[in-house]
């Protein structure tokens, strides 16, 4: 997209290269990771072609023909070694099943307004960026044919992709980059006046705050985030509770686990060992899913340890540790979010932030007795995994 906004400043071989640029580089991503990236290339063809008659003979066509078939042998090629079945290519497979075929709408619905209404609202997350810089930005006359230009594709996209009843945000999470391209030209044309009238003088205040505020809120919820993957946290833990253990320790993970942080990158490698020494533990990891063999007390009873959602497994297990995840905010007093989200990961980087957990609850104490009678966040957090130990007979 760097590529796309840049392409209509320098001069003219400056341009058509950059154009070439993000035309390869959206086509490669299209059919090698995100195919609604076609529908993106689509209008972008139709701006260029617009804006540069010809464009499509020059530019568009020749790149486009370049780089299609190279990273269609790239993904076919790759994809169909690991997945041991010979043609595959997973974006078609997956555009085809939720888009052509229409699945995708099994997984919920969406209003047609969902993305102009909230989706985009929610990913630029600054009221001003959305509200005021935006329509700044593109009907000013400084910004406006560089804005207009910048909008054109991405209005056709996001109006194509909301013919789609399912809608995620993830499927216009690329628009992001330019809207803020356009949004901070806005922001620019007001620090340009700030100087000319006490209302330009009060807006830019108010645009610097919110730009302030959204640097806090963005770091607030990136740590919200990582209390939504008890999964990880689980199997970090069972490492640290089992970690003297000797021989082979064999390991159950739930869907649910699975699903909440659990990677292969979170498991344990073999330890080399010499001639049988088994001083190390080595760590077996079970990720079955058929209910039948689930309810099998032979199949538990070859276990150590699980990771499950439920403690009422076949057997007799012991609940060694539970890990809660994130259930959502209130503002009923108690610890406050600031504490809780630091608490977690500063212990594990070995940092001290007992005085920054003073300071957060004088500060919550003052605000809830003179302010907010009593009110004051609180990140609720819910038990979600439970670890169990096996017990031996």
């Amino acid at each position: 997209m760097r590529f796309f906004l840049l392409s209509g400043f320098g001069n003219f071989k400056k341009r058509i290269a950059r154009s070439r640029r993000a035309i390869a580089l959206i086509t490669g991503a299209g059919v090698i990771f995100r195919s609604e990236l076609a529908i993106l290339l689509a209008m972008l063809s139709i701006s260029f072609f617009l804006t540069q008659k010809n464009s499509l003979k020059n530019v568009v066509f020749p790149t486009g023909l370049a780089a299609a078939p190279a990273a269609l042998f790239v993904t076919v090629s790759i994809d169909s070694f690991f997945w041991q079945a010979f043609p595959i290519w997973p974006e078609f497979i997956a555009f085809r099943y939720n888009t052509l075929v229409g699945k995708s709408a099994e997984w919920g619905t969406s209003p047609w307004h969902f993305y102009i209404t909230t989706a985009i609202r929610k990913l630029m997350m600054n009221p001003m960026s959305y509200d005021v810089c935006l329509p700044i930005g593109a009907f000013v006359y400084a910004t406006r044919r560089f804005s207009l230009k910048t909008l054109f594709p991405l209005a056709g996209y996001v109006c194509l992709y909301s013919i789609l009843p399912h809608k995620e945000w993830r499927f216009i999470v690329y628009i992001i980059p330019p809207l803020t391209a356009v949004s901070a030209s806005g922001a620019a044309w007001i620090w340009n006046r700030r100087a000319k009238s006490l209302f330009y003088s009060c807006l830019n205040l108010v645009l610097v705050t919110s730009v302030m505020g959204t640097f806090i809120s963005s770091l607030a919820m990136s740590a919200i985030s990582s209390l939504n993957y008890p999964g990880a946290h689980a199997l970090n833990r069972l490492h640290e509770l089992a970690a003297f253990s000797n021989g082979t320790t064999r390991v159950h993970l739930d869907n649910l686990s699975c699903q909440t942080g659990v990677t292969r990158f979170l498991q344990q490698p073999a330890p080399e060992r010499m001639d049988g020494d088994q001083s190390s533990p080595l760590w077996m990891y079970d990720k079955t899913e058929d209910e039948m063999l689930l309810r099998d007390p032979l199949f538990w009873a070859k276990l150590d340890y699980a990771i499950s959602e439920t403690n009422d497994l076949p057997g007799e297990w012991d609940i060694i540790d539970t890990v809660k995840s994130y259930d959502g905010i209130e503002y009923n007093g108690g610890d406050g979010i600031v504490s809780l989200l630091l608490e977690g990961p500063a212990g594990r980087l070995g940092f001290d932030i007992s005085r920054l957990m003073t300071y957060e609850h004088a500060i919550a104490n003052w605000v809830k007795r003179h302010l907010t009678a009593g009110r004051w966040p609180v990140i609720r957090m819910k038990p979600n995994l439970h670890i169990l130990k096996r017990q031996k007979t």
